[in-house]
Order: C-alpha cells, then structure tokens, then sequence
C-alpha cells in the first residue's frame, strides 16, 4: 500500500531525506507504522520454512558514477539511507 501511486510515498521519502523537521513531524505516525509494519513482514518472511534461498529484490535508481562506486565498493557492509527504498521481486520493473 505504501507504494501506491495514489499513496504519499514520495513526499515521505523527500522528509527523510532533508531530514526536515516539520514535514517529519508531520509523516512521524506514518513513518512508525511503517517501520513496525517493515519489521513484521520482514519476520514473517525469514520464518517461512520453505524459504531456503535468499529473497531477491530489485532496486532502480539512477546514481552518479562517484556513488555507484561507493555502493559497489561497499558490497557485503551496512548501507544506510535515508528514505524507504522501493524494491520490486520482477528485475525488469526495477528501472
């Protein structure tokens, strides 16, 4: 439901990443209850049993070179972002 194009997701993610106090204040029950509802999917997911191979979710965006070297170099480490990132299971709706 948060990515709906009805939804404010964009509006929400510009907040987080300005870091905006206002406009946070103003998402902050949205933003909690997607978290918690984040967390609860995420839970769900890694107990289902007949999952033994890693879920696969696609991401596009488009990067400056100097940050996509940074994500590639950064394989494998915690990355940290401001904002929910979008994914998709289908590769080809990542664009």
């Amino acid at each position: 439901w948060y990515t709906k194009e009805c939804f404010l997701y964009r509006m929400v993610n510009r907040a987080l990443r300005s870091l905006d106090i206002e406009q946070l204040r103003r998402f902050a029950s949205l933003i909690v209850n997607l978290s918690h509802k984040l967390v609860d999917e995420h839970s769900r997911t890694i107990q289902t049993p007949t999952e033994t191979e890693p879920l696969p979710a696609y991401r596009g965006a488009q990067l400056r070179k100097s940050e996509l070297d940074r994500l590639t170099n950064s394989s494998g480490a915690i990355i940290c972002s401001q904002g929910f990132w979008s994914t998709s299971r289908h590769r080809h709706r990542a664009v």
